[in-house]
């Protein structure tokens, strides 16, 4: 099971199923946006998540596009009625970028998550102390409280490792991600002590790239 689908995942889904209903019917968006009274913008805003679904817009288009079936109907609508409440970091946009909101959205709604890092420890791994070092050394010009809303938004992140559907993280590490001193001694010490203990949950696997292995080649 994938976690609970966020607002911004939902307009997303419905966006894909007005573009999808759409099609079958043999519409184009210029039809859509005039059976609306709209712009061919707003249509395409709506197909992609990116604009306000209306149920009232919603429930045209779906007459529009001969869909009669009701379970279709009230599912759709339901969403779009559910995807008016905030995502959770909503309250954290002074310290999230706009780019970045696209990646959480598809983050929180995730089943797995897989990657590799060669510099540092990611963001779902990382430890208070070090996430405050990473975020310093790479906005020097923001305050104290500043980066703490980051380091917030970043172990609020962390919370889909847990609970009863939790994110299942494949993560490979290079060798110096573990020798790169961040944050000083004691920073490293208590986050190498993390990566130790968020190994051992079963839905999370952390390997090492050793140094050992010499040059990693690229097939193909």
């Amino acid at each position: 099971m994938a976690g609970e689908a966020t607002p911004t995942m939902r307009r997303r889904q419905v966006g894909a199923e007005l573009r999808r209903l759409r099609e079958a019917a043999d519409t184009t968006i210029d039809q859509a946006a005039a059976h609306l009274q709209c712009s061919a913008s707003k249509i395409s805003r709506m197909e992609t998540g990116t604009g306000i679904q209306r149920t009232r817009d919603v429930t045209a288009l779906l007459d529009l596009y001969g869909v009669t079936g009701e379970q279709l109907r009230d599912e759709l609508l339901g969403m779009v009625r559910s995807a008016r409440q905030q995502d959770w970091w909503h309250s954290y946009t002074d310290a999230v970028p706009r780019w970045f909101e696209r990646f959480m959205a598809a983050e929180s709604s995730a089943v797995s998550v897989e990657e590799f890092e060669n510099q540092l420890v990611p963001g779902l791994l990382q430890t208070p102390g070090y996430a405050r070092a990473v975020l310093r050394a790479a906005n020097t010009s923001l305050d104290d409280d500043e980066i703490d809303r980051r380091v917030t938004v970043r172990m609020e992140r962390q919370k889909r490792l847990a609970g009863d559907d939790p994110l299942s993280l494949w993560v490979v590490l290079d060798e110096s991600v573990l020798h790169r001193h961040v944050g000083g001694s004691e920073v490293m010490r208590v986050q190498l002590a993390h990566l130790a203990d968020r190994a051992a949950q079963p839905n999370i696997t952390v390997q090492v790239l050793p140094y050992a292995l010499g040059p990693v080649l690229e097939v193909g």
